[in-house]
């Protein structure tokens, strides 16, 4: 992360989750579609 006021493991851990929480939501929404 580029802000040293918040920590990197959870700084990574809250992209990442960001990203695979889309990943499977638009999993979810394709197949529905």
């Amino acid at each position: 992360g580029t802000v040293s006021t918040v920590p990197e493991p959870a700084t990574v851990l809250l992209f990442a989750g960001g990203l695979v929480g889309l990943g499977v939501v638009a999993r979810r929404r394709k197949r529905t579609a």
